[in-house]
């Protein structure tokens, strides 16, 4: 697929997570499955976007950079929040404050992408091009970061560079901590008292004598 259709998938595929998170009422191990698969999807799409997507606009659209650096510094603030929920727990003070802030600026910055950016970056480049961007942004994903990293580079060559490297590292904590919770330990079942018995006493099966 083209690259403006595989960034309008990605979008309502996080948009169908927030939905999800929306219609929960009280759930906290839910909440914090949803938003750990948010934080996932919209670190991977973030990656992609700075790597692939935000050079190709800034290289071919007039306005190119200003734009590219305002979606940037939305990314970052979104960041932000994502890396504050990756060390949180659904029942701390906050947590479902920074969950609906984020999808209020996610939200608004799908808005802006597909209302103007995207509509550009179909007038300026070829369909080809746009295939060719397409296959090396679905390329990207496999090895892009899983977890948000506001203070790493966002613009090549940094993020080219740091990201695979990063997205290693992310992979294997994703891991971990995934076998942590399939290998919780069960609740204790409390401990059966022994008890001690003497050693019963043998009878002797010596015939007596008689003189």
């Amino acid at each position: 697929m083209d690259a403006i259709t595989l960034i309008l998938q990605d979008h309502r595929e996080v948009d169908s997570l927030f939905s999800r998170y929306e219609s929960l009422t009280g759930d906290g191990d839910q909440k914090r499955d949803i938003v750990r698969e948010i934080i996932r999807e919209l670190s991977v799409h973030a990656a992609i976007e700075e790597q692939f997507l935000y050079p190709t606009m800034r290289n071919n659209l007039p306005d190119g950079a200003k734009l590219v650096e305002e979606a940037l510094e939305e990314h970052k603030e979104a960041k932000e929040i994502l890396d504050a929920l990756d060390k949180m727990t659904p029942e701390e003070s906050g947590y479902d404050g920074r969950v609906r802030s984020l999808i209020r600026d996610v939200r608004h910055h799908v808005q802006e992408e597909e209302g103007e950016l995207l509509p550009k970056l179909r007038d300026a480049v070829s369909q080809e091009r746009l295939d060719r961007l397409g296959q090396a942004m679905e390329s990207g994903k496999r090895l892009a970061p899983t977890r948000p990293h506001p203070m790493a580079p966002s613009t090549p060559p940094g993020n080219i560079l740091a990201g695979p490297a990063v997205g290693v590292v992310d992979r294997v904590r994703d891991r971990m901590r995934d076998r942590g919770a399939d290998r919780a330990p069960s609740p204790k079942r409390p401990a059966r008292k022994r008890t001690t018995r003497k050693p019963a006493s043998r009878k002797s099966t010596a015939r007596k004598t008689t003189t």
